[in-house]
């Protein structure tokens, strides 16, 4: 209850990050976009029960992202209970228009709405959102501070979707990922298994699922609502603070 009554003060008072929400130690609720996160996009480290996460760092592949975070279970500090029906940040994959190519060899190569450096815009993931509209990062910045939420080592983020090659990607023999340039031959086929990722620097498009990287939990809506604190509320605590106050300097 003693937690519950901080976290619920910490939520009222608007200070940094009014945005944020903490919900006990391990859950953060965005309201400027209506999503709760889990506090660590390494949160793996502590939760082991897949084979495949490298428990230095938390990262692991998309395959194993997407059964390790459909069977998390976060607990509630506050209360004792199992939070759980979490999934991979989600992205919408247009295909054809959604990954413009420029023609550049150059970490610029996409100039789509959803490829590239997209900020908060229409083709954002919601990792980029989080990373450019709440925390307030510029396109290609590397986050240096996370607000309410625990530091993050550069890396590729997992989204939740599998990647479709658009029509320039089809004929191109080189495929920009967030990890660098996916190179083939003229006479061979891109493999059908690219999935999206985003790098910490707000870099969003394909990505080699065979790579290592982050699965940071999400789930929409407010997961654990905190009570609302009313100004009557408030006017009362007000009154019995004064009213200790007092007695103390009797």
């Amino acid at each position: 209850m003693k937690n519950w009554f901080i976290y619920s003060l910490l939520a009222y008072s608007g200070v940094a990050y009014s945005q944020f929400e903490t919900r006990g130690e391990n859950i953060v609720y965005d309201r400027s976009t209506n999503l709760t996160w889990v506090r660590s996009a390494m949160y793996a480290q502590t939760n082991l029960n897949l084979p495949g996460i490298d428990p230095s760092s938390g990262k692991m592949s998309f395959t194993v992202a997407k059964a390790w975070v459909s069977g998390l279970s976060v607990p509630d500090t506050r209360t004792g209970n199992a939070i759980t029906d979490w999934r991979l940040p989600s992205v919408q994959d247009l295909a054809e228009s959604g990954c413009e190519r420029n023609g550049s060899d150059s970490i610029y190569a996409y100039t789509g709405l959803y490829c590239g450096y997209v900020g908060s815009g229409t083709g954002a993931s919601e990792i980029a959102k989080l990373l450019s509209l709440s925390l307030g990062y510029q396109p290609g910045q590397v986050p240096t501070k996370f607000g309410p939420f625990s530091p993050l080592l550069p890396g590729v983020i997992w989204l939740d979707s599998p990647y479709s090659l658009s029509a320039a990607d089809q004929v191109s023999t080189s495929i920009l990922t967030v990890e660098g340039w996916l190179v083939r031959s003229p006479s061979s086929q891109w493999p059908p298994s690219l999935v999206w990722g985003i790098y910490t620097d707000g870099f969003q498009g394909p990505a080699w699922p065979n790579s290592a990287g982050y699965a940071w939990a999400v789930q929409t809506g407010d997961a654990l609502p905190v009570p609302e604190v009313t100004p009557a509320t408030m006017l009362m605590i007000g009154i019995a603070t004064l009213y200790v106050l007092r007695r103390r300097k009797n």
